[in-house]
Order: C-alpha cells, then sequence, then structure tokens
C-alpha cells in the first residue's frame, strides 16, 4: 500500500472538527491577505522593485512579504503605506 489517500478524505478529516474548521478559515483569511496585497500592487502599477525602494528594503523582501504565511500588523501596515 502506497500510504497515499485521497484529498477529499484528508480534507473531511481536517474539517471534521470546530479546530480544523476554524484552522481551514484563518489559513483561507490569510491567503485572501497575501493575494490582495499582491493584487493591490499591481493596481498600482507598481513592481517589488518599486514597493521595496519605497520601503528601503530589498525586493526580496517584498517577496517574502508576499509570500508569508502570516505578518506582523506593522509590517503590513508598512507595506499597504508604500
Amino acid at each position: 500500500m502506497s500510504g497515499r489517500k485521497p484529498f477529499r478524505t484528508l480534507a473531511d478529516q481536517v474539517t471534521s472538527t470546530a479546530e480544523g474548521r476554524a484552522r481551514v478559515d484563518e489559513y483561507r483569511r490569510l491567503m485572501d491577505a497575501i493575494v490582495s496585497l499582491y493584487r493591490l500592487r499591481e493596481q498600482r502599477g507598481m513592481t517589488q522593485v518599486d514597493v521595496a525602494r519605497e520601503l528601503e528594503v530589498t525586493q526580496g523582501n517584498v517577496s517574502r512579504v508576499e509570500n508569508a504565511p502570516d505578518l506582523y500588523i506593522s509590517t503590513l501596515s508598512r507595506y499597504v503605506e508604500a
């Protein structure tokens, strides 16, 4: 046996408890925020380099913010300001 399980089976296991559903909801909110940062930058016609220049950090730092699994509110605030 390969030890593999269908995604649906795993998803059902995670969401079968209130704690699991809460974690999934938290993850979805975070992913929405990250996508929103990317979209905000794109809608403003800015590149990661442009944002980095405004924040006085490297482009790599901007990329990490846009792809971070979690963010400090202060970091998010500075990003949005830029």
